[in-house]
């Protein structure tokens, strides 16, 4: 069975002095998300997959989430076990506070 939430993270590294990539950064996000979505036994039903460069270089670390189809910027460690909570309850819910300065938004 399909896992019912996809979660992409960019891990996408570049040389040093260029533009700016979500890298080690992306790679810690990636790590503590899958941790927290294993700890809240959603290993089987939320899907943590690292990809390359999602395009929001300047604001990232970044995730995309599907099928809910929320951008996620400027992930760390504790925003990565919020969203995990977030992915592995009901998906559908609200974006708790504690998130809402990473979800973007139409106004970004």
């Amino acid at each position: 069975m399909p896992p019912r939430v996809h979660v992409f993270v960019c891990d996408n590294h570049r040389p040093e002095g260029g533009r700016p990539a979500c890298g080690a950064r992306g790679d810690d996000v990636a790590l503590a998300l899958t941790e927290a979505i294993l700890a809240h036994g959603a290993g089987g039903q939320v899907a943590v997959t690292r990809c390359g460069c999602l395009g929001r270089c300047f604001d990232g670390p970044t995730a995309v989430e599907y099928p809910a189809g929320r951008w996620w910027i400027d992930l760390n460690a504790a925003a990565a076990a919020e969203l995990a909570a977030l992915v592995a309850g009901d998906p559908a819910a609200a974006v708790p506070a504690a998130l809402q300065a990473h979800l973007v938004t139409d106004d970004d």
